[in-house]
């Protein structure tokens, strides 16, 4: 959505006091981060990024006094779907 400039898309970020030039660098790192974690010998990387980017979405959200559930839900989400995709990795972590 932001790399082909969706009128609600713009229209969100102006209302967080971003400017619409930096539409589609935000879109570029989104999908790269979107490819590292779906890489498998690169997820982890994907995820932490993924989790920095939605603490920034966090962060935005909470200085325009706007709601931020979404963006608290979706790293747990990512997270949990790492865990269960690297239990082999995670087990002896979690005891079980």
């Amino acid at each position: 959505m932001k790399l082909i400039h969706h009128p609600v898309v713009v229209k969100n970020l102006s209302a967080f006091g971003f400017e619409t030039r930096s539409l589609r660098p935000l879109g570029v790192v989104e999908m790269i981060i979107a490819i590292l974690t779906l890489v498998p010998a690169t997820s982890l990387y994907g995820v932490i990024l993924a989790t920095g980017w939605m603490g920034g979405a966090i962060a935005t959200h909470l200085r325009v006094g706007d709601k931020f559930v979404i963006q608290t839900v979706i790293p747990i989400l990512i997270w949990a779907g790492f865990v269960i995709r690297h239990q082999d990795t995670f087990r002896p972590l979690l005891a079980l």
